[in-house]
């Protein structure tokens, strides 16, 4: 009876081992089988976070490799919502010192990833160091940095994500910034404020490539600088300067004022940031002689020593022509009309003309966009169809066509290279590339020596005179053009503009600087933007060791 009590009881208790192993088994199997992807995913979201790398952008050189931007870090501050120990914690101290994070937080409580502030300043980062809220992460994300702040308008800046946003660094962003990797970010086992990338990626990505320019940043600063004098000497409102070398086409120096620092964006002004060498046409005025004369020559219709009868007044009706000059001449030569700037000499040139004037101007380059920057405008230029009476005159002097400088500079490059058109070039291209386009000549040579000897009668005894270097030839063209404000044509407010060509044996640049609404009595280009030729050309001249 005993024996067999015992054998029960022995049993009952293999039987309870049984069941709890049983147990035991079924629980592991729900844990390590059933609910396996729960638990792997509880854990991912305590200690993981899956983000985008994005690789350092790439750097831009000026064409001596010299760096027109450079890659720092710049500290943020970020939370794992998901697997915050203590939320009430970290919200009132986020709703104390961090209210827009706050709000993004009450939104998005079920994120694995959040940041509190990107690009913190030394204070945010001593606050968030010196509390005691340790659920606060700090990592270090690239940015940009901008040696050289005047050139922010051609340069560009980048958004907050590493997104070209303005200027080269929009135009060549995706060359610049690769392509990006998946990391898993891991917090760190002690509790540290700091967060690591893993080593394993999940996806791998590829470098950006570096960008090399035509510009040469020494001169820019140079020019930039002569700009500003100018500017604040005049008190104007807007002035620019472009630099290039005919012969290759390339820009040397590129800048407008007023500018931006690129550095510093918080309180962006939009207007500021435009390259209005490109993305801004103007009515240049009497500089457009010069391709007035370029084609007069070229149709056979004057020669140099051809006398024109400018009728020795400043105002008069011509042909229906409502005419007016700043100086009166009689009959004079042609290349007097315009190396003096005789409007009414000029107009009745244009009239000679024709609708051919228009094809000349087309042919120079305007009204055409070069491709080489974004935003860039193509100008306009009257067709001949919408043409009045008044449109001969106002074409010959600068009236009725709008171009960007660069238009305007690449037109003198035409000349400067004897008629052979010019393809500007901002970015050096690789060398074995077979894509770059022909030289194609679109005047003749012997027309380009005529207009080339005024050009350089016009600085020698003419309205340039204060572009004059002792010891270079220097030709070139001033230009003084009333600003249409809401219609109409000001006598107040004006833009002066200077193009010439600096020669020197087989050394050759051609500059183009303009100065808007210059304050001052009795302003001309030949008293504002033709002295700012002058100074900067022979800065230029000494930095590139022409004696």
């Amino acid at each position: 009876m005993i024996t067999i009590r015992y054998k029960h009881r022995i049993g009952l208790v293999f039987l309870g081992i049984c069941c709890a192993y049983l147990i035991v088994i079924v629980r592991l199997v729900i844990l390590q089988v059933i609910e396996r992807d729960f638990y792997l995913s509880l854990g991912d979201r305590q200690y993981i976070a899956t983000i985008t790398h994005v690789p350092p952008r790439a750097i831009i050189y000026d064409r001596y490799r010299t760096p027109l931007v450079l890659n720092r870090t710049y500290p943020s501050a970020c939370i794992f919502p998901k697997s915050l120990h203590n939320y009430a914690k970290v919200m009132d101290f986020l709703k104390q010192h961090f209210p827009h994070a706050a709000q993004r937080l009450q939104k998005n409580q079920d994120s694995s990833f959040m940041y509190v502030q990107r690009r913190l300043n030394d204070e945010q980062q001593k606050l968030i160091a010196q509390s005691d809220v340790d659920e606060i992460y700090i990592i270090d994300e690239l940015g940009r940095y901008y040696p050289l702040p005047h050139l922010g308008s051609v340069v560009g800046i980048i958004t907050i994500d590493q997104e070209g946003a303005l200027g080269l660094e929009l135009q060549y962003d995706a060359q610049l910034r690769g392509t990006p990797s998946n990391y898993i970010l891991q917090r760190d086992a002690r509790n540290s404020r700091h967060c690591y990338f893993g080593k394993t990626a999940t996806s791998k990505g590829k470098e950006g490539v570096e960008l090399v320019t035509t510009l040469d940043s020494t001169l820019q600063f140079v020019a930039y600088e002569e700009l500003v004098n100018t500017i604040e000497k005049f008190n104007a409102t807007e002035g620019g300067v472009i630099i290039m070398d005919p012969a290759s086409g390339d820009i040397l120096a590129m800048m407008t004022y007023p500018d931006f620092d690129p550095n510093n964006t918080n309180n962006l002004d939009v207007s500021a940031t435009k390259n209005r060498i490109v993305t801004e046409t103007y009515e240049f005025g009497s500089v457009i002689k010069v391709f007035l004369a370029l084609a007069a020559l070229d149709e056979g219709i004057v020669t140099p020593e051809t006398l024109v009868d400018c009728h020795n007044v400043k105002e008069m009706t011509l042909q229906g022509m409502k005419l007016s000059t700043w100086k009166a001449h009689g009959v004079i030569p042609f290349a007097e009309v315009i190396s003096g700037s005789n409007n009414i000499g000029t107009a009745q040139i244009a009239r000679k003309l024709g609708f051919s004037l228009y094809e000349h101007y087309q042919r120079c380059g305007f009204g055409k966009c070069t491709n080489i920057f974004v935003g860039e405008q193509a100008g306009h230029v009257t067709h001949p169809s919408t043409w009045s009476v008044q449109s001969y005159a106002s074409l010959s002097y600068g009236y009725e066509i709008r171009a960007t400088l660069l238009q305007l500079a690449c037109a003198w490059c035409m000349i400067a290279r004897d008629g052979v058109r010019v393809q500007p070039r901002l970015i050096i291209a690789d060398q074995s590339s077979d894509k770059q386009p022909q030289p194609q000549a679109v005047y003749r040579r012997e027309v380009i020596q005529q207009l080339c000897g005024i050009l350089e009668k016009t600085v020698q005894q003419g309205t340039a005179h204060r572009a004059k270097i002792k010891g270079y030839k220097i030709l070139g063209k001033t230009g003084s053009a009333k600003l249409c404000i809401d219609g109409r044509y000001s006598d107040e407010r004006s833009l002066y503009t200077f193009a010439g060509i600096v020669r020197k044996n087989n050394y050759q640049r051609v500059i183009v600087t303009y100065v808007k609404e210059a304050k001052g009595t009795k302003l001309f280009a030949s008293t504002v933007a033709a002295p700012l030729f002058e100074r900067i050309a022979e800065r230029m001249l000494i930095h590139e060791g022409v004696l």
